[in-house]
């Protein structure tokens, strides 16, 4: 906690999103603790907090996956990420009762829930 708040008072973020070059694969580096993982840190995931949201429109945005969390938004109508890196979708998007519309054009999902 002492190191987020110095961190904090200099500027700087707890995460950090950064690019492999071998690669070109986005991750995030935690500047607190050092951890680098490859999907989005559950701290910086509040797309389930907009529990209203009707559209999420999110093209050509180096998106790989989509958090689990975005089941949370029982209210989505439309769902459009083209162009991004999407491998496999969250399991309860199935369970989205009001969604009509889903443009994933390009992607490499191999299974849909």
């Amino acid at each position: 906690a002492e190191r987020r708040k110095q961190l904090a008072v200099q500027g700087v973020t707890e995460w950090d999103l950064a690019m492999d070059q071998a690669t070109g694969k986005i991750y995030y580096r935690n500047n607190v603790s050092g951890q680098v993982v490859w999907d989005l840190p559950e701290a910086l995931d509040t797309l389930g907090g907009c529990v209203n949201l009707r559209t999420f429109k999110a093209n050509q945005n180096l998106i790989r996956n989509f958090p689990a969390s975005i089941c949370k938004c029982r209210d989505l109508e439309v769902l459009e990420a083209k162009d991004n890196y999407i491998g496999e979708l969250p399991e309860a998007l199935g369970n989205l009762k009001r969604l009509r519309v889903m443009k994933l054009n390009k992607h490499e999902i191999k299974l849909m829930p």
